[in-house]
């Protein structure tokens, strides 16, 4: 990303309306991390969904450094489990 976010570990400053980079100063402007409105993605594991030998979903979280959880789904209860996620999308 090149709006003062990381790109490829590099900080770089965000851009003004007229494009000029901003000052870095008005990148770190009293921001802290305690400050929950401006949170938008809390920390998640990385999450993997796959097909298992015997043709159910997986959905797999990394539990570094413990073991990963798990959750698995015959594929007939799919449609079920997605309507119910799109469901819980419009509440």
């Amino acid at each position: 990303m090149i709006d003062g976010t990381e790109t490829q570990g590099e900080l770089l400053p965000a851009e003004t309306d007229s494009g000029a980079p901003a000052p870095a100063e008005s990148i770190d402007c009293d921001f802290s991390w305690r400050d929950t409105e401006s949170v938008i993605i809390e920390q998640q594991p990385k999450t993997a969904c796959y097909w298992n030998p015997v043709g159910q979903v997986v959905v797999r979280q990394d539990g570094w450094p413990d073991d990963d959880a798990y959750l698995i789904f015959n594929l007939e209860h799919l449609p079920t489990l997605i309507s119910a996620l799109q469901q819980m999308l419009k509440k």
